[in-house]
């Protein structure tokens, strides 16, 4: 129960500030690592962006020629998304992926920190069934400590090494490729950096 409460919470605020935070999203300049990211995927390939928020990477992806699908839980952060990009952006939890051998890359770039750490690893396995052979897995995530939430009132889980563990054993087919440390792309948000993890869908 405190899990969904925590979640709703989470998801209320970014409900109640869309515009703001959406504002602030397409400031941020993430063209770097999408560019690598981007490296690794065939040209002209599909992109899941999953919890895509304001759509501003979605957009960059679509830009380069890639084929884009994209989804977020907050109905106003979809709207906008879709305004962004032009996309047809579904309204859609995480942990509801389905899809099977589709894509050639999933990016979640700030958007698993919101479940917690089991939940991040059962999504990583929908991620790892959702990408076609030698696909690629993106995703970034805060570094702090594990379980708080922030002065807005919305949780977050940080990244640890063991987190990457707990995914690497419950999703087997993936191989980390790329991992990275950087600052926050935003001049106010100072105190704390992002790691940047890419997997890859290697068969046994």
């Amino acid at each position: 129960m405190a899990v969904k409460k925590d979640r709703d919470a989470t998801l209320e605020w970014y409900e109640a500030n869309a515009e703001r935070y959406a504002a602030k999203s397409l400031a941020a300049d993430m063209s770097q690592l999408c560019d690598r990211f981007a490296a690794y995927l065939p040209q002209g390939g599909r992109i899941l962006d999953a919890g895509c928020g304001s759509g501003r990477d979605a957009r960059y992806f679509l830009k380069k020629g890639f084929r884009v699908d994209a989804f977020d839980l907050s109905e106003n952060m979809c709207r906008i998304a879709s305004c962004v990009t032009g996309l047809d952006v579904r309204c859609m939890d995480l942990m509801d992926l389905e899809a099977r051998d589709m894509y050639d890359g999933i990016w979640a770039s700030a958007s698993l920190l919101h479940l917690k750490e089991d939940e991040i690893a059962g999504f990583a396995l929908r991620a790892q069934r959702a990408l076609r052979d030698h696909g690629v897995f993106a995703f970034s995530m805060k570094t702090g400590d594990c379980g708080e939430k922030d002065a807005l009132g919305r949780s977050f889980t940080f990244w640890s090494e063991g987190l990457l563990q707990q995914i690497l054993s419950g999703a087997a087919e993936f191989e980390l490729i790329e991992q990275s440390v950087s600052k926050d792309r935003l001049a106010q948000r100072q105190g704390f950096g992002w790691v940047n993890v890419f997997l890859r869908k290697v068969r046994p």
